[in-house]
């Protein structure tokens, strides 16, 4: 994976080498894109990310409130995303749990209504400081913490409880890359085996339209060979009939 452009980069950079000192990086203030290429499995992929404040997922899914720029644009990215990745921290999920609830599910209900189905990836953050909270069982919490999304998810939902930082009292550390790489991968997977299916559908459509073509033209050629066959036998049964009905040749007889 790497960064659409040097300034991403650079920026990406220098924010993996401010966590890995100890410093977080500010809340996200503003709607921000980030683009990437990414290769998966030797296919090629063009990443398009937003980045948004979380009051504005909020506004949008809670206040049911689309009344600016940004919220708007925060819809049409929903609309056209191909996988959507819920970030959740246990510990608000606890907290807060009815307000979560009641936005997420209404995140569930949106794609419903619109008939959507991206590739959804139900992520638990901060495993290192909360593992306790959620315990070993995600579905478990789930249904008891946020009853409304336990029944919206359905028994496909990929879910997961992970950090991408490790903090400790005296250092913070990156995880392991296929850690944070996890929930995307599960996203591309999900993707990939939903157009290996189509492929495979799409093989056997094929395959069966070949199969009745070629019924269908062995019916053709044994009805031809019957309709030539009788054709003759009536043609050969004519020829005996005009043979016999035609008076002897002159000099036969008595």
């Amino acid at each position: 994976m790497r960064a659409g452009n040097g300034a991403t980069h650079a920026e990406l950079l220098k924010s993996a080498d401010s966590l890995a000192g100890g410093k977080m990086p500010p809340a996200t203030q503003a709607l921000r894109h980030y683009e990437f290429e990414l290769e998966h499995n030797r296919r090629l992929y063009y990443v398009r990310y937003l980045d948004y404040p979380g009051e504005l997922f909020r506004k949008v899914f809670f206040d049911m409130a689309v009344d600016s720029d940004e919220a708007r644009e925060l819809l049409r990215t929903c609309e056209n995303a191909a996988g959507v990745l819920v970030l959740v921290d246990p510990q608000s999920v606890v907290d807060e749990g009815w307000e979560t609830d009641y936005a997420l599910s209404n995140l569930f209900r949106f794609y419903q209504s619109n008939d959507a189905d991206p590739k959804f990836v139900f992520a638990f953050t901060k495993r290192d400081e909360n593992h306790r909270v959620v315990g070993d069982h995600i579905t478990a919490f789930v249904k008891q913490n946020l009853p409304h999304v336990s029944r919206l998810l359905g028994g496909g939902m990929r879910m997961m409880h992970f950090s991408s930082i490790i903090k400790s009292q005296h250092s913070v550390q990156l995880s392991r890359a296929d850690i944070v790489k996890a929930p995307l991968e599960s996203i591309l997977g999900a993707i990939e085996g939903e157009q290996t299916d189509r492929a495979r559908q799409a093989l056997q459509r094929r395959w069966a339209i070949r199969d009745a073509i070629a019924r269908a033209g062995w019916f053709l050629v044994i009805l031809i060979c019957v309709l030539c066959s009788f054709t003759i036998g009536v043609f050969l049964r004519h020829l005996v009939e005009l043979h016999r009905s035609a008076p002897p040749p002159l000099g036969e007889g008595g």
